[in-house]
């Protein structure tokens, strides 16, 4: 490199330290928190967590109860200014395999979420369901998309031997997608029950 290219290559690198000072002299410097604006954060309502319960189910999607307090200068306040509160919790997603039987011209309701939905609302999640007709099975290779007009549950009135044993899959996505619970339900169908009154019969799938 030549004498003119080395003055050249200074004189940019000087240009570009100048500018680099010029920036941090004109940005302004922060103030430090005066003793009114502490005071002011201190008066903010804070809470915290004093008891927290395990979660209502050892897989999918369930419930923990929540005691909040409110904390004041450090110190927790009382139990009567306590509140309690329910919260989401997965331990794990996959419930696995459960099998069902049940006789031919029953009602079955199938519950992919129960307490959940009744305390968080239906429109929280994303409920799919997927089946496979005549087999027991968790290969998913083998289960085809199974449309339930109410999406949460599924139900079959009646019940048919031929028609509707099999394996039901559910999976149960948040708001963000984000899988929450998928269970296989192996339902075995037996012999038309020769009695009056069949049976109508509810599982919440755990």
């Amino acid at each position: 490199m030549g004498s003119w290219g080395l003055c050249l290559s200074m004189s940019i690198s000087l240009v570009s330290w100048s500018f680099l000072l010029l920036c941090c002299l004109s940005s302004p410097t922060p103030n430090p928190l005066s003793l009114a604006d502490l005071e002011d954060l201190n008066a903010v309502p804070a809470e915290v967590i004093t008891h927290s319960s395990p979660c209502s189910t050892t897989c999918g999607l369930g419930l923990r109860t929540q005691e909040l307090c409110p904390l004041r200068e450090g110190q927790v306040g009382e139990e009567k200014d306590c509140h309690v509160r329910k919260v989401r919790c997965v331990d794990s997603w996959q419930c696995g395999l459960q099998t069902v039987t049940v006789q031919a011209g029953q009602r079955l309701e199938l519950d992919c979420l129960g307490e959940v939905m009744e305390a968080m609302g239906r429109f929280s999640f994303r409920v799919s369901w997927r089946h496979a007709r005549g087999v027991v099975t968790t290969d998913d290779s083998l289960l085809g998309r199974w449309d339930a007009p109410r999406l949460d549950r599924l139900v079959l009135d009646p019940v048919s031997e031929e028609e509707d044993a099999g394996t039901y899959r559910c999976d149960v996505q948040d708001t963000d997608y984000r899988r929450v619970k998928r269970l296989y339900l192996g339902l075995k169908v037996g012999g038309i029950a020769f009695y009056p009154d069949l049976e109508s019969k509810k599982y919440c799938l755990k």
